[in-house]
C-alpha cells in the first residue's frame, strides 16, 4: 500500500493542524507577525542572520505552516458585524445630507464625519535648532601630531636638524 501524502486541507482548525507540527514550527506560526526571519528567531531556530532568513522562507513554503497560518488568519479576520471605517463614513455622509433628519442628527454627523477626516486637527509646526560645535586643530609647520591614544595629546616638534 503506497504512503499517503500529508493534505493540509484535512485539518480544518489551527488546534488539529498544531498537532502534527514540531513545538518550533507550531511556535514559528505564533510569533508570525509578516516576519519570517523574526519570527523563525523567536521559535528557537539558531544560526545566522542569513540561515534563519532562509529557515523563515523554507517554514513559509511548508504546506503545514501555511495551512495553520491560513487558518489563523481566517480566526482572526474582523468581525463581520463591525462597521468598518468606510461604511461608517457612507453612513454619516448619507445621515448629513438626507433634509428629513432633524438638524441636530445632520450636524452631528457632519461632526463625526469630519472628525474621522482629521477635519479638526491641529498641526504645529516645530523647528528644531541644531548647534554643532567643530573643533580645529592648527598643525604649525614642523609639528605633527601624535596618533589619538590616551594620553598622548601633545604635538612632538619634528623639524629636521640641521
Amino acid at each position: 500500500m503506497p504512503k499517503q501524502r500529508f493534505n493540509p486541507y484535512d485539518y480544518k482548525t489551527l488546534e488539529e493542524i498544531i498537532t502534527v507540527m514540531t513545538p518550533r514550527m507550531a511556535d514559528f506560526v505564533v510569533f508570525y507577525d509578516g516576519n519570517a526571519t523574526a519570527a523563525a528567531r523567536k521559535a528557537g531556530y539558531t544560526g545566522s542572520d542569513l540561515v534563519i532568513q532562509g529557515t523563515g522562507c523554507r517554514l513559509l513554503k511548508n504546506p503545514k505552516v501555511a495551512r495553520a497560518l491560513a487558518l489563523r488568519a481566517k480566526a482572526e479576520a474582523p468581525n463581520k458585524n463591525v462597521a468598518s471605517r468606510a461604511e461608517r463614513q457612507v453612513m454619516w455622509s448619507n445621515l448629513m445630507k438626507n433634509e428629513d433628519e432633524a438638524a441636530s442628527v445632520r450636524l452631528k454627523a457632519s461632526e463625526l464625519l469630519g472628525k474621522s477626516e482629521g477635519d479638526f486637527v491641529d498641526r504645529l509646526k516645530m523647528e528644531e535648532d541644531h548647534t554643532v560645535n567643530i573643533t580645529i586643530n592648527v598643525i604649525k609647520p614642523g609639528v605633527a601630531p601624535l596618533p589619538d591614544k590616551p594620553g598622548h595629546n601633545d604635538p612632538i616638534d619634528v623639524t629636521p636638524e640641521e
